[in-house]
């Protein structure tokens, strides 16, 4: 039995540094993982190690409304988790991946739920990697506040290891106090 998708890097762009990998799945969709080193440019700022080694990564669905299966597929995990280790392990420089979960149309908390569903399903990956999944109050005069969410994960063996885990850290606290 498959433990993941079968997946390829469709293009590597150098010029840019955009990685795209792909796979299909059981039910014929096709995605995308992408890794881009320009998207958060605002969170690295001022810093010479994350500004070398920040990378987002966006994951796209090939598909329309109207084929979305309606059961779970649990090699898509599995694959995206692969699809991360396989990133590691063939750059130079060891990366810091940023996901952030786009606010565009209110679905935050499912990209969160997602980035963390595709970074727990392995033991392997948690051991590895240090993930870590951030939530800032927007605005908490509502009920329902609205929420900013965002996940990153750095493997361990990264030799800057501890001193990007406190520039992050440091740095989403200054976002969380800017907007309060």
């Amino acid at each position: 039995m498959e433990e993941f998708y079968s997946f390829a890097v469709s293009e590597e762009n150098s010029a840019n540094g955009i990685v795209r990998y792909n796979f299909l799945t059981n039910s014929s969709i096709e995605y995308d993982v992408i890794f881009d080193p320009s998207s958060y440019a605002f969170f690295i700022e001022e810093s010479e190690i994350l500004g070398s080694h920040l990378f987002s990564v966006d994951l796209v669905a090939n598909i329309s409304i109207t084929e979305i299966p309606k059961t779970i597929d649990k090699l898509i995990p599995k694959t995206i988790t692969r699809i991360l280790i396989d990133f590691y392990e063939k750059r130079d420089h060891i990366p810091v991946i940023f996901f952030v979960c786009d606010r565009a149309n209110k679905k935050q908390l499912a990209r969160h739920r997602k980035f963390r569903l595709w970074t727990t399903c392995s033991p392997d990956f948690c051991l590895n990697y240090t993930i870590e999944s951030l939530e800032i109050v927007l605005d908490q005069t509502e009920e329902d506040a609205d929420r900013f969410y965002f996940g990153y994960i750095i493997q361990k063996e990264n030799p800057h290891h501890d001193i990007l885990l406190n520039e992050i850290n440091s740095k989403a606290e200054l976002l969380t106090r800017s907007l309060k």
